[in-house]
């Protein structure tokens, strides 16, 4: 997971590539239990329109997991609008 990190990284500075890959170090991140980083890249996703979708989601999960049910249900609802 943590070479997949690398890759993606590099992967960020191309533009066309830079949101796909922002979601998945998020994901990575995630896997590996970094709740902090896969918010950071989530949250950097977020700007990104090809993304904010999932990238809401996949924020209201991870703050799920993290028992922030307020900020959960927040994510969640954004990505209904």
């Amino acid at each position: 997971v943590k070479e997949a990190i690398d890759d993606f990284n590099k992967l960020i500075t191309k533009s066309q590539f830079e949101a796909i890959s922002l979601l998945e170090v998020g994901k990575c991140y995630h896997l590996l239990e970094d709740f902090t980083s896969a918010a950071e890249f989530y949250r950097r996703a977020n700007g990104l329109k090809e993304t904010q979708i999932e990238s809401h989601y996949l924020l209201g999960i991870l703050y799920t997991e993290m028992k922030l049910i307020e900020e959960a249900r927040d994510e969640f609802e954004k990505c209904l609008r």
